[in-house]
């Protein structure tokens, strides 16, 4: 993802956390919603399987949400809008693909 040329919008969780598996169904809507987007790639990562790349990128908490375009810097940015389809894709759409 870092290396796509694409944007990213990316859900760090883990899967004993009520509130990730919660926000699951409406995630992997958003991921079908821009499969083949040719500027945006919406991803997840199991912090339990990549626990140093959550560490490196400082995720502390479950379920943590982060965009990452070309001005946002190694750690991304925080998201903390609506958690739920519509606010996730209205995001994106209003901000992440900003400017594309």
């Amino acid at each position: 993802v870092l290396n796509s040329g694409k944007n990213a919008f990316v859900k760090f969780f883990a899967p004993w956390c009520g509130h990730s598996a919660a926000l699951a169904p409406d995630w992997d809507q958003l991921s079908a919603h821009f499969h083949r987007h040719p500027q945006l790639v919406v991803a997840k990562v199991d912090c339990t399987a990549h626990r140093q790349l959550c560490s490196n990128l400082r995720v502390e908490s479950y379920p943590t949400f982060r965009f990452f375009t070309d001005t946002t810097g190694d750690l991304g940015a925080g998201y903390g809008g609506a958690r739920d389809f519509a606010g996730f894709r209205r995001f994106a759409e209003d901000h992440i693909l900003q400017g594309c």
